[in-house]
């Protein structure tokens, strides 16, 4: 990532707790990184949109970086929650509060998605996921059925270092292996032969 983005980032997350998303934060966040007022508009052209597109990706990259620092789990399930667990404390409470507010508005829905489909992506790439046929996008779609909600609980979680907010992300990805285990009761089949849950073995 180019280094002036970087700081203009890094000064936003400070700020944005505050102030929240806007025009005027990212002028002040300019400032504060050392440069004029209006030079992130140089970086950022397309206004809030791309602003938020590479903040998420600026969390992604601590993410990465984080997961780097320690042995991976071996089941497939247990690097995407450890990944989740990460990316989703990484973000400054308030800054994922106000993120929120931010894509809630309407016309921010699809930056909103195209952002979460993202990092969703970067954690399966994570898990060593090479899949390039239609499973691709639907081991994306499932993870942000967990990615999505959790988040949502992680903003209003006071527990210490917000443990409930891991346990939350932990049972939100084995319901969906429970889920399956149910039906395969049901229909009796391996529990390798249903595709959702194969993902996540």
């Amino acid at each position: 990532m180019d280094k002036k983005k970087r700081l203009i980032l890094e000064e936003l997350v400070n700020l944005i707790p505050e102030l929240g998303l806007n025009i005027e934060t990212l002028s002040l966040a300019s400032e504060n990184a050392g440069l004029a007022s209006h030079y992130w508009e140089i970086l950022f052209p397309n206004g809030l949109k791309e602003v938020s597109s590479n903040l998420e990706k600026f969390f992604d990259n601590l993410m990465m970086n984080q997961l780097k620092s320690i042995k991976d789990p071996v089941r497939t399930h247990q690097k995407i929650i450890t990944a989740l667990q990460y990316r989703i404390k990484l973000v400054p409470q308030e800054v994922a509060s106000k993120l929120c507010f931010f894509y809630a508005m309407p016309n921010n829905y699809s930056t909103a998605i195209t952002n979460s489909w993202a990092t969703c992506n970067k954690i399966w790439h994570y898990a060593n996921d090479k899949s390039m046929d239609f499973n691709y996008y639907t081991k994306r779609a499932l993870l942000m059925t967990a990615y999505l909600p959790s988040i949502a609980y992680y903003i209003t979680d006071s527990s210490n270092d917000y443990h409930k907010t891991d346990y939350f992300i932990t049972k939100v990805i084995e319901k969906i292996l429970n889920a399956a285990k149910l039906k395969q009761k049901i229909k009796s089949i391996k529990l390798d032969d249903i595709p959702i849950v194969r993902f996540f073995l």
